[in-house]
């Protein structure tokens, strides 16, 4: 049978000779790649919920987030008036 044109890949590896035991070497930690960080999709401490909101609410606090221009929007909006509604509740029922 004629020989595979890989047949000689492995006759020519060289071999690394184990390392001391003694020896102790650092460990490369893998640097976290660049680019966009994680969205609140891919986080897992959020999740999507369904509200109904009316249109010119919506509307209209979306326009008024952008115009503060501070990078909230409307579902750190809500979280947040959510937890302090929930703290105020809490307070109440303790």
């Amino acid at each position: 049978m004629a020989e595979s044109k890989f047949s000689g890949i492995f006759q020519n590896r060289t071999v690394e000779e184990p390392q001391a035991l003694g020896r102790t070497e650092k460990v490369a930690v893998p640097v976290k790649a660049l680019g966009r960080p994680l969205g609140k999709r891919s986080n897992p401490d959020y999740g999507p919920v369904q509200v109904l909101l009316k249109k010119q609410t919506h509307k209209q606090a979306r326009r008024i987030l952008s115009d503060l221009d501070d990078g909230q929007d409307v579902s750190e909006l809500v979280q947040s008036l959510l937890e302090q509604w929930v703290a105020k509740q809490q307070k109440t029922l303790a």
